[in-house]
């Protein structure tokens, strides 16, 4: 009937059941929707949410369960206008900041989704990794004051989750944007010696080492990630972020403003 997901699959095939019993009961096509939606089966969590809306045009959360769905599907507008609707009335409800952040990302609405992703671990009483890290992203796609704020993000992300890799990943990025080398030289200092050896990261430090005006190790280190004959790094595919073609550039001419650039274009590669 529904393939990839049996246990998704059980729980539609019990309500079912129920909702034969109870036709009118528009909890049940409630959650129905929502766990098709789930399973990406998109018309008919539609259908069930409309059915929820013709038997309770006053129901609640039908505007989160809507607005998520219409996310999902890659609406964002519909999206974002339900979802503004639904937070009218319930403020504190982080997952709808949350969703609603992603949408305004892709409208390219870079300020309005930071203000989002801020409300949502505001109000998040465990707020995740990710979350900072989206924050951080927006913030520095918006620019200006916003863009200034992305440190302070970083830190109290970090110091949250000190060891989550993505978002110290692109807090040295940042830093390295800045060209705040104490920074990023503080962050890095937090990796293990194995870790350090991946290929993003002997990226960052030859970034840094590039902005410390240490040319001969920078160029030595973005020389390692050039796809060559027995370059482990370099012949794994889609194992790198950053092209052969930057790459050549960097080991050509390892300044510090190209090197800046590169980081920038890193976090840049993230926005849509």
């Amino acid at each position: 009937m529904l393939g990839g997901h049996p246990d998704l699959e059980l729980q539609i095939e019990e309500i079912s059941k129920q909702i034969s019993l109870a036709p009118a009961n528009a909890a049940l096509y409630l959650k129905r929707g929502d766990l098709y939606r789930r399973h990406t089966q998109w018309l008919k969590s539609g259908q069930d949410f409309d059915k929820v809306r013709e038997l309770e045009p006053g129901q609640a959360q039908i505007d989160w369960y809507e607005g998520r769905l219409e996310v999902d599907e890659g609406h964002w507008a519909e999206g974002d206008k339900l979802l503004s609707r639904f937070l009218e009335s319930n403020e504190t409800h982080s997952s709808a900041y949350h969703t609603r952040a992603w949408a305004r990302w892709q409208l390219g609405r870079p300020e309005d989704a930071a203000q989002d992703y801020a409300s949502a671990i505001s109000y998040s009483k465990r707020p995740a990794p990710t979350l900072y890290r989206s924050l951080l992203i927006a913030q520095f796609a918006s620019g200006g004051d916003l863009r200034a704020q992305a440190a302070v993000t970083a830190d109290t992300g970090l110091q949250k989750f000190p060891g989550e890799a993505s978002l110290l990943g692109l807090g040295v990025d940042l830093a390295l944007a800045d060209a705040n080398v104490n920074r990023a030289a503080d962050y890095l200092s937090t990796l293990s010696p194995g870790l350090l050896k991946l290929p993003q990261w002997t990226f960052r430090q030859a970034v840094l080492s590039c902005l410390q005006g240490d040319t001969e190790l920078a160029v030595a280190g973005f020389e390692s990630l050039l796809p060559a004959a027995g370059n482990r790094v370099g012949n794994r595919p889609g194992s790198w972020a950053i092209s052969p073609e930057l790459m050549e550039q960097l080991v050509a001419g390892a300044d510090p403003q190209t090197c800046r650039d590169a980081s920038i274009n890193r976090i840049m590669a993230l926005f849509p």
